[in-house]
């Protein structure tokens, strides 16, 4: 599944810390996956400062493709899920929402 450099930092900053050993395999997994990489610096301009992240949104494209398999999909969707079952969804997790939640629905 693809996503743009800001779903990627959504789905960084939501991932669980704790859990059992297969989702947090899968969490390492990725963390690593979803991580900003050499051409997302070079081609992309990505840079960060203590508390914002910049880069050429024009050159993300259809984005990184990541592999999803059923854990990393559970892992994802208990997460979005927990915040939007207190209302605590960011916006900025809601086409992450849709790429994941609502497509393993469909």
């Amino acid at each position: 599944m693809k996503f743009i450099i800001a779903e990627r930092i959504a789905l960084l900053e939501i991932l669980p810390h704790s859990g059992g050993l297969d989702s947090l395999k899968a969490v390492r997994t990725l963390r690593e996956d979803l991580s900003i990489d050499v051409e997302d610096r070079t081609v992309r301009g990505f840079t960060q400062t203590d508390t914002q992240y910049t880069w050429d949104t024009d050159k993300d494209g259809e984005g990184k493709d990541i592999e999803l398999d059923e854990i990393k999909i559970e892992v994802i969707t208990k997460a979005l899920n927990a915040l939007l079952e207190t209302e605590s969804l960011p916006d900025r997790c809601l086409t992450v929402y849709e790429k994941v939640v609502e497509n393993k629905e469909n």
